[in-house]
């Protein structure tokens, strides 16, 4: 008779977490039963209730009916003596992770134990961040076995957070396995055995296999950590008060500058035109303390039409930039920590400093400008013989009413000319990909070309005059609007990666790539 088999959740616990008290939630009570040689099973009792629909939709129809939902929470921590030295694992049954403390749960423990025991091209799903754009989160799955680069998954811009594969039929983990933090398998393996179980668990955990295969996996992590946190939050907030310019504040997202009046920070009704950090932390009832403050400081979004609130977001949620802390690099991106690898820090650091500054003349952003779309103007009646205003030209093309703008700035001489003012990471990705989307439209899609052309005659006055071909663009020029007097702008390091990114795609087409920093009149 075959064995019978049980789904486990695996957690395995920090190494500082010493006490089965400090693994322990605080605010739950449960029971504890002792198991001989094994560990302790934490548990709640279980009690029987009526979901809220039999009543809400069915009323007295099922009075007698059968229904009951019932919950079951329990959760085994076991020692495990490793190297003269002791970690606890916890295996989570029903809703036994509410038991835990989440702070001392091994962050990516289970990622990283598939990833070292799995062939590459066994991958059915993934979980994944987009960290160098919107955060934006997918799940994508495959009807068959795969390997990574299958999936719609960049390498330089997306954080992994979970893997779901097959082991091999005779490994110490068969069949189908799933890896974030938790480690989550189906095994015959029994209570007896669970000991010598975990410790081969945590072997194949400590391996560095995965570096083989997966070396890319240790780029970006999220900092999960609480304690971590408040450390960070912490040196934030010195950095801030020593007015350092790796910390600054943006826009947490993409927003509609033409429909924007301003922003107004919490405690005054002083309207901006950007979110400047020094002018919020001005706003603050004392000096600038703790993070708490920027927290619970509001920031609003003024809409053009009559100054009303379309959107707020608090000044911690507007945070971004980057700092060194005991010896690590880590981001605050829209108000969330992540740790960057050392040598991958040091390798998009080179690759964008690396990039040609345009030569393309551009004019300071002057202060009586209302917009990007009246600074992209004044540019092209200011170079009438060299060129095309293209902004808010939209192409239409494609399902979903899904429209694009070649570029902001066309020049004769074949630049594509992109022009965003700092607004923060999510900003500056988005117009990162618009340059590199449209340039692979029109090298691709005769279609696509053909709109353009018509977008670039009316540009023109209806004259045929100047055309694009399939090999164009020569030339991909980003424009950003920054305070900063510099050359080549700066801009967050999630921003950087979007960049090598693209610039990569780029140059693999044969297309020369420029960045300029276009100065903010004070």
């Amino acid at each position: 008779m075959a064995k019978k088999k049980t789904k486990l959740s695996i957690y395995l616990i920090k190494a500082d977490y010493e006490t089965e008290d400090s693994i322990l939630a605080e605010d739950k009570e449960y029971d504890c039963q002792t198991i001989a040689n094994i560990g302790n099973l934490y548990h709640t009792r279980s009690f029987s209730s009526r979901p809220r629909w039999v009543e809400s939709f069915f009323g007295s129809a099922i009075d007698d009916a059968d229904i009951f939902n019932a919950t079951a929470s329990a959760l085994l921590l076991v020692p495990i003596d490793i190297n003269e030295s002791q970690r606890y694992f916890a295996v989570s049954f029903g809703r036994g992770l509410s038991l835990i403390n989440k702070n001392c749960i091994e962050e990516r423990f289970g990622l990283k134990t598939v990833l070292n025991c799995v062939e590459p091209d066994s991958i059915r799903r993934i979980t994944k961040t987009e960290i160098a754009g919107n955060a934006s989160k997918t799940n994508e799955q495959m009807p068959k076995k795969s390997e990574i680069h299958d999936f719609a998954l960049d390498i330089e811009r997306d954080l992994l957070n979970g893997i779901t594969a097959s082991g091999e039929s005779d490994a110490i983990l068969p069949g189908s396995l799933t890896g974030t933090d938790s480690l989550s398998v189906t095994t015959s393996v029994e209570l007896k055995g669970l000991s010598s179980y975990l410790r081969e668990i945590y072997a194949i955990y400590k391996s560095e296999r995965y570096k083989d295969n997966f070396p890319w996996v240790d780029h970006i992590a999220p900092v999960k950590n609480s304690a971590m946190k408040r450390d960070l939050d912490a040196a934030l907030i010195e950095a801030i008060k020593a007015k350092d310019i790796s910390i600054w504040m943006a826009v947490p997202g993409l927003i509609n500058w033409e429909e924007t009046a301003g922003f107004r920070y919490q405690g005054s009704k002083e309207i901006h035109d950007d979110i400047l950090i020094e002018k919020v932390t001005g706003t603050l009832k004392g000096p600038l303390e703790n993070i708490q403050q920027l927290k619970s400081k509001v920031i609003f979004q003024l809409g053009a039409v009559d100054d009303s609130e379309i959107n707020h977001w608090s000044a911690y949620k507007c945070l971004y930039g980057e700092l060194e802390h005991n010896g690590f690099q880590y981001c605050i991106n829209g108000g969330e920590w992540f740790r960057i690898e050392p040598d991958y820090v040091k390798k998009i650091n080179q690759q964008y400093f690396d990039t040609s500054i345009s030569s393309f003349s551009f004019p300071s952003y002057s202060k009586n400008e209302k917009n990007e779309g009246s600074y992209n103007r004044r540019v092209c009646e200011e170079k009438p013989s060299t060129c095309i205003l293209m902004d808010q030209k939209f192409i239409m093309h494609g399902g979903s009413n899904s429209k694009f703008e070649l570029c902001d700035i066309l020049t004769r001489d074949g630049s594509f000319v992109h022009v965003k003012r700092y607004s923060g990471s999510a900003a500056l990705s988005h117009l990162f990909n618009q340059g590199l989307t449209t340039a692979e439209l029109v090298r691709s899609d005769i279609s696509f070309l053909d709109k353009a052309n018509e977008k670039i005659a009316e540009a023109q006055d209806g004259e045929t005059g100047y055309r694009i071909s399939s090999s164009h663009p020569n030339e991909v020029v980003f424009g950003i609007i920054t305070k900063e007097e510099s050359d080549l702008p700066d801009i967050p390091f999630f921003s950087k990666i979007t960049f090598c990114a693209v610039k990569k795609h780029l140059e693999m087409m044969n297309i020369q790539v420029a960045i300029a920093a276009i100065s903010k009149e004070r």
